[in-house]
């Protein structure tokens, strides 16, 4: 699922998700971030295996100023107004289904 949004990231750097997860298998991305720097872009903010897979209630942040990306291992580069330009959500069932990945909050913090 791909979601296309314009978010100020100098002024809201870091990333909060809250979710809960069942049966999920590792895979490339939970949530990338695209920069604008085309297809080898953008960078993986959080993984499959930075999730807590129990079914219960969980919370991980990032600082997207420190967010390096895979091939290059640069930081996240935003444009000159440091704005995200899209964002994809992924999820890869294991081998019990039903695999569960449930969004309960995505937000954008400042310091």
């Amino acid at each position: 699922m791909r979601y296309d949004v314009r978010m100020p990231i100098t002024s809201y750097p870091i990333v909060v998700l809250t979710y809960r997860a069942r049966n999920v298998a590792p895979g490339w991305y939970t949530i990338w971030i695209d920069d604008g720097a085309g297809p080898w872009g953008g960078c993986v903010v959080f993984r499959p295996g930075n999730l807590i897979v129990d079914g219960k209630k969980h919370e991980i942040r990032a600082d997207l100023r420190k967010v390096r990306d895979e091939h290059k291992h640069k930081i996240l580069k935003l444009d000159e107004k440091g704005t995200i330009k899209g964002m994809a959500l992924g999820v890869r069932a294991g081998n019990k289904i039903p695999a569960v990945l449930e969004f309960i909050d995505l937000c954008f913090l400042p310091e």
